[in-house]
């Protein structure tokens, strides 16, 4: 089986993490490990920074690797939305920036689990902004983008502060409407797909459309505290690539080869 490039897991979730990183190394593999905090690790042309936390979960020591795996600095939603991370953590955030290419997981969520309310939206929004922008500024920013039920005010804010054009833009699970899909495949932003997605007719269907230069694999996983299997993975993101590939009619190995160059791209 080839090596498969998870570009939206949460390594920082699991207690495993360095080994999981040395192990998708060993494969070949690669992955974009985004953060739902500060950061647990993140690496830059300097070297690797360690932080502190923004939840209740242990710090862990990531260093950088010559793999493929890059740890992204980011401030989740839901976070910001319940007041968990506030601007002592924004700034952090946005201090780390300059210093880090790949910034993950950011953006809005909208739902009504999630948005703490009108309060909670307008705290989203200050951050995302925020962030968005510092972004843009330095450029060449990697971004994974949260946008649940907020799809067209995550691109607004994108197009208006330059990060669609001076940065990487990659939709997580997209689940958003037709109209702001189409402008962000026209605007160059990436789409990674996981198999939650592939599980709606809506999904599937944008699986379907996005151009394969713009298609990229995930998992989402692990869940909190649960270790990240890398074996287990990379059969998903196998599985998911196949599926995406008979949506299509295109050969799957083919496909994986060429949404696994894609990865390596924007990871090197």
């Amino acid at each position: 089986m080839p090596a498969y490039f998870d570009m939206h897991c949460h390594l920082d979730f699991a207690p495993n993490a360095l080994d999981a990183a040395r192990e998708l190394e060993a494969l070949g593999a690669g992955a974009f490990a985004v953060s739902v905090e500060q950061g647990t690790g993140f690496c830059s042309s300097s070297g690797c920074n360690s932080s502190s936390s923004f939840s209740q979960l242990e710090q862990k020591p990531v260093p950088c690797s010559t793999s493929m795996v890059r740890w992204g600095v980011g401030l989740h939603p839901w976070w910001v939305a319940d007041g968990r991370a506030g601007e002592a953590e924004l700034e952090a955030v946005l201090a780390a920036i300059p210093s880090t290419i790949y910034v993950g997981e950011v953006g809005l969520d909208f739902g009504r689990k999630h948005d703490g309310g009108s309060a909670g939206r307008a705290r989203q929004v200050h951050a995302f902004e925020r962030i968005a922008a510092a972004c843009a500024e330095v450029g060449g920013r990697v971004l994974s983008l949260h946008a649940a039920a907020s799809a067209p005010e995550v691109f607004e804010i994108l197009t208006r502060t330059g990060a669609i054009e001076n940065c990487r833009c990659i939709f997580h699970w997209y689940s958003g409407d037709g109209e702001t899909f189409h402008a962000a495949v026209q605007s160059g932003c990436y789409f990674s797909v996981n198999n939650f997605m592939l599980e709606t007719k809506r999904g599937r269907e944008y699986a379907r459309q996005v151009p394969v230069g713009q298609l990229l694999l995930e998992t989402d996983m692990p869940p909190e505290g649960e270790t990240y299997q890398v074996a287990a993975m990379q059969t998903q993101l196998a599985q998911t690539c196949a599926a995406i590939a008979q949506l299509r009619g295109l050969d799957a190995a083919a496909l994986a080869e060429s949404i696994a160059e894609t990865s390596r791209a924007l990871l090197s």
